[in-house]
């Protein structure tokens, strides 16, 4: 039995109004069950949401940002010897830190060459120049446990943001959305890393190209100490998920045709995204189909 607790704020702001905050707590449940000896979190805790709406005759602007944050406080009732609440490796859960992380080593460049003496004073490290090289935090000279980090999976903050305009005959309208501090599993960093298949195009290690992003290829690519530290990237935001241009034709012109009004429009979908992700999409897990970008023109005509 592992209980949470989840703190939301949402700040609310529209133009020519107020700023509206709601601070939420909540102490909630999570069920477990035993499945093959492993105990895995079957539910997670819920996202307030807000929906609002701003009319101005010309111009009109809506913002929402959210903070979204759960944190562990209790696994199984268990304490050491101090009476403190421990943690579950084996499940990724650690008190006073989110359900939604990755536990794993933090990425620390790639052992070169000029580290041969450092490499055989530590054998224990298997490392070879071309290997990719991780935090040694206590520098004991050995890579274990107590050198892992936490990736948090939850993003530290959503916000969007929703703006339209109104010039004579024309009007623009524009929806952004965007996603900050989280850490996603990207497995396409180490997908055939042979230097010779069709992977992911990286700054390879080898002697003449001392690189300190990518190990050195070989035949076969998964087979390198550590390689999988590569794929926790963050994957932080920026969408323009739509913008629409129009323009309405001059009611002098819509009598003489006999049309009430009409207006022609262009609409751009999921266009820009910006974001440091190396993947088709940070909204979709890397292999899935990205968001299809889509272009559109219309009328809109009243008799």
């Amino acid at each position: 039995y592992c209980t949470y607790i989840e703190k939301e704020t949402i700040i609310v702001k529209q133009v020519f109004g107020s700023i509206k905050i709601t601070d939420i707590k909540s102490i909630k449940p999570i069920e477990k069950t035993d499945l093959a000896n492993t105990t895995r979190v079957l539910g997670n805790g819920g996202f307030l949401g807000y929906v609002g709406t701003f009319h101005s005759p010309k111009l009109g602007k809506f913002y929402m940002a959210a903070i979204n944050k759960n944190e562990l406080v209790k696994i199984d009732g268990k304490v050491d010897s101090e009476g403190k609440p421990v943690n579950d490796e084996i499940n990724n859960w650690f008190i006073g830190e989110s359900v939604n992380v990755f536990y794993d080593y933090k990425f620390d460049g790639i052992w070169q060459i000029s580290d041969q003496e450092y490499m055989d004073k530590h054998p224990n490290l298997q490392a070879q120049a071309g290997d990719v090289r991780v935090v040694d935090f206590n520098n004991d000279g050995y890579i274990n446990n107590e050198d892992k980090i936490i990736y948090n999976r939850d993003p530290k903050f959503i916000a969007s943001l929703n703006t339209s305009l109104r010039y004579k005959d024309f009007d623009i309208a524009m929806d952004f959305y965007g996603s900050f501090g989280q850490y996603r599993y990207n497995n396409f960093m180490t997908s055939d890393l042979t230097g010779s298949g069709n992977g992911m195009k990286v700054n390879y290690w080898t002697p003449e190209n001392p690189s300190n992003e990518a190990p050195r290829p070989r035949d076969t690519g998964m087979n390198s100490p550590y390689i999988n530290v590569l794929c926790y990237q963050k994957a932080s935001y920026l969408r323009l998920r739509n913008v629409t241009l129009g323009y309405s034709l001059p009611k002098s012109i819509m009598r003489k045709v006999g049309l009430k009004s009409l207006r022609i429009y262009a609409s751009l979908e999921n266009y820009l995204t910006f974001t440091s992700y190396k993947s088709f999409s940070p909204e979709s897990t890397p292999g899935d189909y990205p968001e299809p970008r889509t272009i559109q023109f219309g009328l809109n005509a009243a008799f």
